[in-house]
């Protein structure tokens, strides 16, 4: 036997709702989520993520270094104690260079960009475990960069702190300027 539903019937019992949102679980856009962004104003020093919230499994920096031609450093919690280690290779296509060193007061994480106006390098630099308190803090890096034919470079790098403190700020260091078209962005990864 087939009935007529109306429209009360079917209404009756069923909550209403002003937004079609509610009642739905929250959308969550993805494991990364951004904390902060810093841009180069040209003048000499270092950009420093501070306050750095420990609601993330890890951490990733991704860079735009304009002007290059300098090496980048990075330092954790402010210390330049001679308690990190650091590893480089670099190559070209037709060559490659390695280089790693222990008791350093930052990570060195190579010579970004090329030299002279206009020459520009992209990073991606990974921490891992940053906020845990039992291990030492490690980091991955992967950049490169073209100042021409001549001049094209692909850098990894990685190194550790020795220490198991958890991380509140991160400095990039440059030994020269952050120029104006610099700019590097800090996410946070979802565990």
């Amino acid at each position: 036997m087939i009935t007529r539903a109306t429209l009360s019937s079917v209404n009756q019992g069923l909550p209403k709702y002003r937004s079609m949102l509610a009642g739905n679980t929250a959308f969550s856009p993805g494991v990364f989520e951004s904390i902060a962004t810093a841009v180069g104003t040209g003048s000499p020093g270092s950009i420093t993520f501070s306050s750095i919230p420990n609601t993330y499994k890890h951490l990733q920096i991704r860079g735009l270094f304009a002007d290059g031609g300098n090496n980048l450093n990075v330092i954790f919690n402010g210390s330049s104690s001679s308690n990190y280690t650091r590893h480089i290779m670099s190559g070209t296509g037709s060559a490659y260079t390695s280089a790693g060193a222990a008791n350093q007061t930052s990570i060195d994480l190579g010579v970004f960009g090329a030299s002279g106006t206009g020459n520009s390098s992209i990073t991606i630099i990974d921490i891992q475990d940053y906020a845990s308190t039992s291990i030492n803090k490690t980091l991955r890096a992967f950049s490169g960069y073209t100042g021409g034919a001549s001049d094209l470079r692909v850098v990894f790098s990685s190194g550790a702190r020795l220490v198991t403190d958890a991380i509140t700020s991160i400095s990039l260091v440059n030994n020269a300027t952050f120029t104006t078209g610099t700019v590097f962005s800090l996410y946070g990864i979802k565990g």
